[in-house]
Formats: C-alpha cells, structure tokens, sequence
C-alpha cells in the first residue's frame, strides 16, 4: 500500500509506538464495502448492510477507483474539507475528481468528512488508487464516538466517477498503540453535533 497523508496525521502517526510484527494486519472494524457505485454531482444516500463500527483508532473512509483510469496531479485546490494539494485527474477529459462524503450515524446525525490522504492498494490481487476521507487532523480531532454506528453515506462528486469500492480501515493499525477507549483524550473525539453546527 502507498498512501500519502495529512501532515497532521503524519505527526500523530508517527509519535505512536510500534508493537507487534511488521506485516500489514487488519483491524476488528475494518469492513470493505462493494460495488461498484456510480456517483453523480446530486447526493445520494448509500444505505449499508452492515453498519460501520468505531474503535479508539484513527479511521478513514477510502473511495477505490480504477488504477489505470486517473493520474496524480499537485497543487490542486484546497479548503477546510480538503487537506491534500494532491488529487486525482481523470485520464480521459482532464478533470479532477472531487467526491464529497457525509456520514449517517444511527440517530439520523450527519458527519461531513475531510479529504486528508491519497494512494494506492490492493483488493483481491487487484490494485486501485484511492482518496482517503475521515476527522480533520487539524482540528485536532483524530477519533469518532464510542458505539458510534455508521449506517449510510452520502455522496456526491464534482463529476460523474465510477467508486469500485468503499474501504473502512484504521490508519497504521499495525503501528498503532494497542490503546482502550479509556486512554484516549475526550477532546481528541469528534461530536457530530458540533460538526452539524461548524
């Protein structure tokens, strides 16, 4: 996997202690969710089969998109919901692709996510790019709320694009401080309450 990430999110990953072997290991809430999905510059609600679990654990929503579709390009606009200067271009028509993604807690609550890292994986022996989105590092925010449930998200992009899959996946679990709800800081926890009101 390469991923380029927030420089925020750089520097809390790399204060973390490393444990464990160093091959990649998946975390207990990691779920992959399929597709594909065509998304348009209306939003739409994606209801999920299974809902999104939280754990005290840095997560981030990544969109997989066709490897051979898109190139990278730099020094792209940025903004509050958009960290990375880097962005992907669409090979054919030189657009840059620019989803938008709010999450759907089980209260009906709404999380707008931010665009905060950029790369390429792997899903059954295929590779995809991918934009990561998830809590603005900047803010300082890095985790969401305890028994959170993310029931559905809703979409949209500044152009029509092809998302092969959803990927929710913990940040450097594989580094990570095996860490408790206990030990994380309350005001390191995101409200979607305070987020609705921003």
């Amino acid at each position: 996997m390469i991923r380029h990430i927030s420089k925020s999110l750089a520097v809390l990953l790399s204060a973390l202690v490393i444990v464990g072997c160093s091959t990649y290991e998946r975390s207990p809430a990691d779920q992959l969710i399929h597709g594909p999905f065509e998304i348009t510059e209306d939003w739409q609600i994606i209801q999920l089969d299974k809902p999104l679990e939280t754990i005290p654990y840095i997560l981030s929503l990544d969109v997989l998109i066709d490897m051979n579709g898109y190139e990278i390009e730099e020094n792209t606009p940025k903004n509050k919901y958009r960290l990375m200067s880097a962005n992907y271009k669409r090979l054919h028509g030189d657009i840059l692709v620019m989803p938008e993604i709010i999450l759907l807690n089980q209260f009906g609550k709404e999380f707008r996510t931010t665009y905060k890292s950029i790369g390429s994986t792997e899903v059954r022996w295929r590779s995809y790019k991918y934009l990561g989105y998830g809590t603005n590092p900047d803010l300082g925010k890095f985790y969401y709320p305890k028994d959170t449930k993310i029931v559905a998200l809703k979409v949209r992009a500044n152009t029509p694009m092809t998302v092969e899959y959803f990927d929710w996946n913990v940040t450097g679990y594989e580094m990570a401080r095996r860490q408790s709800w206990e030990n994380v800081p309350p005001s390191k926890i995101v409200s979607f309450d305070y987020i609705e009101k921003e």
